[in-house]
């Protein structure tokens, strides 16, 4: 399985997506209005923050085992999380997919969901969309 970086943009819509998922907000309305994100530890991570993320993230994704668990902390703000495979599989049309869970900390704010990453014909991860 080819390893891939996986992009900040990626990832913020990731992060997106296990909002929308968690609470039942509707795409077009996340799409016209994001400041409900202020709210969440995502608002509050500083670069290094999400540098660690995508490290946790890609480390998670890189598993075959499911129940893979990688933690993450930024010693200089305190922010930290945890990624774990909750399952793998593959679809009918032949993608590698993986379920994750996001357990993230930030500032005083929890924020936690679950999103399923498809390899696509590249290699990439992208969220699922389907």
């Amino acid at each position: 399985m080819p390893t891939a970086e996986i992009k900040l943009a990626t990832w913020k819509a990731c992060l997106l997506g296990v909002f929308l998922s968690v609470t039942g907000v509707s795409a077009s309305f996340a799409q016209s209005n994001l400041g409900f994100l202020r709210d969440s530890p995502a608002a509050r991570f500083d670069a290094e923050d999400w540098k660690l993320l995508r490290e946790a993230v890609q480390d998670v994704l890189d598993s075959e085992e499911d129940a893979t668990t990688k933690t993450w902390k930024n010693e200089a703000t305190g922010n930290h999380g945890s990624v774990t495979l909750v399952n793998s599989y593959r679809t009918a049309d032949g993608r590698e997919c993986r379920r994750l869970r996001m357990d993230n900390y930030a500032d005083g704010l929890t924020g936690s969901g679950k999103q399923t990453m498809c390899q696509d014909a590249g290699g990439t991860w992208r969220p699922d969309t389907g």
